[in-house]
């Protein structure tokens, strides 16, 4: 049993290390990684987990036969297994090239380990202990690190104005605008920001400056539209820049504690860079199934499948399937809208005295669209996509009502700037396209806008004119009185609330998608980078490159 528990010890720990130092490469390379700041105790406990699962029979078998055989297919096991865990992620290899290849080296190993056995048993126990050490100190470390940060910036604020406001910003992820019944949709989904809508401002026609996640919230935090093929352009791999101020940075010098809570961990995650400025900052979930997600077996189709089964048939059928396929893009736990509430509600009771800006992004109505339970058949009872789309914006919303009404019972709710919007729309069939990034038509622009502060947002201020997300800075700066105009590029929203009878002035609804790097796709991206821009009745979009432009009246033609 000694020997089994050695070999699977430095089998698990080789897989771990390798997977740790792949993480590693993304972030030296200055890429997006797409793991957590956890990854490093979250791999080796995942590693330690699913390795000792297969060790406790392998050691039951290996005692009962002679120690060179026992030696031999314990260590070839787990070998192949360290190295199938190492290959399956790398796409330019065949299937069967990735087996074949595990299993050369896990005999390799082996035939080694055989030949002397007391000596390496002994290397394989010494390199397992350094291993751990290495991975233990580089986790402890960040979480030390990320600790000593928090405090530092927490013991470091200054003092806030007697009078400021807080402020929270939400964004429903993937939320298109006419899902909104206060939006003039017909089902019921939304009767908690319908009523923020009618106690504050409602812009109807609010025009994201991109169809996707990063770029979006980067203008919406900065001020800056994303222009492809420029200094402020964005690709699916880069997190955003340093080189200019963000809201969560200005609150915080004003005093303000600033906090987000995501459930995006794709672009909203810490490594997207959007966490700068917050003092907290809360992206993956510390659970037990991110745990395991974080092993090369977890990230398969088959984990994945498992992971969704919510009955003994379908994991049955998962298993059947037995698909050990790994996606490019790493699957990750999913944070619901109620703990990603409750990490908030936590946050606010156990907080200093002063005011506050919180970012909370919800990601239950992006894809693959999955309501729990109480809301999956809110709208029908067996639902389509769009059902469970529907339902996902109700059980948003149910929450965001379970924070206002907390916000009320500690009377924080009128000195609280609440903002409503969405980073992008979704499609649902409009053009022959699902879903969203590809394009820049108006069901992936144009999104919710909702308002509510009674010391400076007018009560049923219904705004009627195309407004862009890029004065969403400028506009939470203004309301809440900071003096940091300059810093923002943009307008105020605020001068729509004007009582004269003077112009609003605003920035252009522009949007932009770099070309799409699926290259062999018939996805309009794919054909160039593209720009959009509005006005009160038009609607251009064009695709740079090959000049194709699409004009269209949307006031007359909603649908394009």
């Amino acid at each position: 049993m000694r020997d089994t528990l050695t070999i699977a010890l430095a089998s698990a720990m080789t897989a771990a290390l390798w997977r740790v130092a792949a993480a590693g490469e993304s972030i030296v390379a200055g890429e997006i990684s797409h793991v957590a700041h956890d990854y490093p105790w979250m791999v080796t406990l995942a590693s330690l987990l699913l390795w000792g699962v297969i060790a406790v029979p392998a050691g039951m078998v290996a005692r009962v036969l002679p120690r060179r055989l026992a030696l031999f297919l314990t260590t070839a096991g787990f070998f192949t297994v360290a190295a199938l865990s190492i290959l399956v992620p790398q796409q330019w290899l065949a299937r069967l090239s990735v087996a074949l290849l595990s299993l050369g080296i896990g005999v390799a190993v082996a035939r080694l380990v055989v030949d002397a056995p007391e000596a390496w048993i002994r290397r394989l126990a010494q390199a397992s202990v350094a291993a751990l050490l290495v991975l233990g100190g580089l986790a402890g470390w960040i979480i030390g690190s990320d600790e000593v940060a928090r405090w530092r910036a927490r013991s470091t604020l200054p003092p806030a104005a007697a009078d400021a406001p807080n402020v929270m910003l939400i964004v429903i992820d993937a939320g298109r605008a006419d899902v909104l019944s206060s939006y003039g949709y017909s089902r019921q989904t939304t009767p908690n920001i319908d009523a923020l809508a009618q106690q504050g401002a409602r812009f109807r026609l609010a025009i994201s400056t991109a169809p996707w996640t990063l770029p979006s919230h980067i203008t919406m935090f900065s001020g800056r539209y994303m222009i492809p093929d420029s200094s402020h352009s964005l690709h699916f791999r880069r997190p955003m820049e340093t080189g200019f101020p963000v809201l969560a940075e200005s609150f915080r010098d004003a005093g303000y504690e600033t906090a987000g809570f995501v459930a995006n961990t794709f672009y909203t995650g810490r490594d997207s860079g959007i966490d700068r400025g917050f003092v907290t900052y809360r992206d993956y979930p510390r659970t037990l199934e991110q745990v395991v997600r974080s092993s090369t077996i977890g990230q398969t189709e088959l984990a994945r499948a498992l992971y969704h089964s919510r009955t003994w048939p379908e994991a049955w059928a998962a298993l059947k399937r037995s698909d050990f396929t790994v996606p490019p893009q790493p699957h990750h736990a999913r944070k619901p809208a109620e703990p990603l509430a409750d990490e908030f509600l936590d946050w606010m009771a156990r907080r200093d005295e002063r005011p506050f800006f919180a970012f909370l992004n919800f990601f239950d109505a992006h894809t693959p669209y999955d309501p729990p339970p109480s809301f999956a058949q809110r709208f029908a009872t067996s639902p389509n996509t769009r059902d469970l789309y529907d339902a996902t914006v109700a059980y948003i919303d149910a929450e965001i009502g379970r924070i206002v009404e907390s916000l009320r019972r500690r009377g924080e709710l009128d000195r609280t700037l609440i903002v409503v919007t969405s980073d992008h729309g979704e499609l649902f069939g409009e053009h022959g396209l699902y879903e969203h990034t590809s394009n820049l038509y108006l069901p992936v622009l144009h999104v919710p806008l909702v308002m509510r502060y009674p010391a400076r947002v007018p009560a049923g201020m219904d705004v009627q004119s195309p407004v862009s997300l890029r004065d969403l800075a400028a506009t939470l700066i203004d309301l809440s009185e900071l003096k940091l105009r300059e810093a923002y590029p943009g307008v105020s929203l605020a001068t729509h609330f004007a009582d004269d009878d003077s112009v609003p002035t605003r920035s252009p609804p522009f949007a932009a998608v770099e070309r799409g790097i699926r290259s062999d796709s018939g996805l309009p991206f794919t054909k160039g980078s593209m720009m959009s821009l509005m006005d009160e009745q038009w609607h251009l979009i064009r695709t740079i490159g090959v000049g194709a432009e699409e004009l269209y009246n949307y006031r007359h033609d909603p649908g394009e």
